[in-house]
């Protein structure tokens, strides 16, 4: 990674952390508190589900997920991580892979679509599992599931009024 690349990631996350302080404190300063505290608390599960993930022994993955969810401010990228899991370097090429497909594809088509967000689950006991859940125009879902192609055994892809869920595992 270039010294421009790491400072620029860097400073989006300082302000992205600054405009969420500053959310903060401006419901404290209007006497909101509950407001406030809630704030404080989606922060602070923010930032532990970073250190979840930075756990994960998957630097390739763990890399790409954050700094995707850094900079693609066309995407709301969240994620959260449930699993005792820690040993992951095994899967870190499939599991970076297929989450590049889905960003690639949803990045080529974005220009029709506005608040398109996904959340990835990262779960599992004795196998990893992955819940991409994508939320985009119903009308645009089935076509986005055909252009998919992944890595990991894909146990489903569910489409509702509001989301695509596509479930993947890695053994």
């Amino acid at each position: 990674m270039e010294r421009q690349q790491f400072l620029q990631w860097l400073r989006q996350y300082r302000h992205d952390l600054m405009n969420d302080l500053q959310i903060v404190q401006g419901y404290g300063s209007m006497g909101k508190h509950e407001k406030s505290l809630n704030k404080v608390n989606d922060l602070i599960e923010r930032l532990k589900q970073e250190r979840l993930l930075q756990t994960l022994n998957c630097d390739e993955f763990v890399f790409w997920l954050l700094s995707t969810s850094l900079m693609e401010h066309e995407l709301n990228i969240t994620f959260s991580v449930n699993t005792d899991l820690t040993e992951l370097a095994a899967f870190e090429e499939k599991l970076t892979n297929d989450g590049q497909v889905i960003v690639s594809e949803l990045e080529s088509s974005i220009v029709a679509w506005t608040d398109v967000s996904v959340h990835v689950a990262i779960e599992g006991e004795k196998e990893l599992t992955l819940q991409y859940d994508i939320h985009l125009p119903n009308q645009d879902q089935s076509d986005f599931i055909e252009r998919l192609s992944f890595n990991g055994e894909c146990l489903h892809a569910v489409q509702n009024e509001e989301k695509v869920s596509i479930t993947l595992i890695y053994r």
